[in-house]
């Protein structure tokens, strides 16, 4: 007889699975783009957790996403090539690929969003070269991204689980709610 506690670990664990099968279609897609574009990739994704990544407050998140990574190219007289807006049952995402005379300058024109756009705590804008290297933040000597609850090192800090699930919805929340 299964338990009401093995029931939730295998939704869970199934929710973990359909993630981790939508990172290898995505990074499958990105390898296609690649060859068929020839042009950096930006991917854009949510940063919130599996139980609420599909619902009113992802897609306000990410529809303000998708207008601030137009708005950063526009402002630069990049041309946006060709997209693709997915709305999975994971949460929505997005590839761009992005007519710009550098990689490392597109990576900063994304990390610029993340730290100063209201919600880009939330969004993960990630750039990939025309050789398929994703460009780290370190490559453009900038800082590491922050964890949304206490603001300590994410990279370090987000691996030892501190935070509860609730605590990053709270934050979450109170993020989204300064729109």
């Amino acid at each position: 007889m299964m338990t009401k506690r093995s029931r939730a670990n295998r939704r869970t664990d199934t929710g973990w699975l359909d993630h981790l099968v939508n990172i290898e279609d995505r990074m499958h897609r990105q390898q296609e783009w690649l060859k068929s574009h020839g042009q950096p990739l930006v991917t854009f994704t949510i940063k919130i957790p599996n139980n609420i990544d599909n619902n009113a407050l992802s897609h306000t998140i990410f529809d303000q996403g998708i207008e601030a990574l137009y708005n950063a190219c526009t402002e630069r007289d990049w041309t946006v090539t060709t997209r693709q807006i997915l709305y999975k049952p994971t949460g929505p995402e997005a590839i761009f690929v992005i007519n710009t005379p550098s990689a490392s300058l597109l990576k900063a024109a994304m990390i610029k969003i993340e730290h100063s756009h209201k919600l880009g705590q939330l969004m993960d804008l990630n750039v990939t070269d025309t050789d398929g290297h994703t460009i780290s933040r370190a490559g453009c000597q900038m800082p590491r991204r922050k964890c949304l609850v206490c603001g300590r090192d994410k990279d370090i800090f987000d691996h030892s689980h501190h935070h509860g699930l609730k605590e990053h919805i709270s934050k979450i929340r109170e993020i989204a709610s300064s729109v």
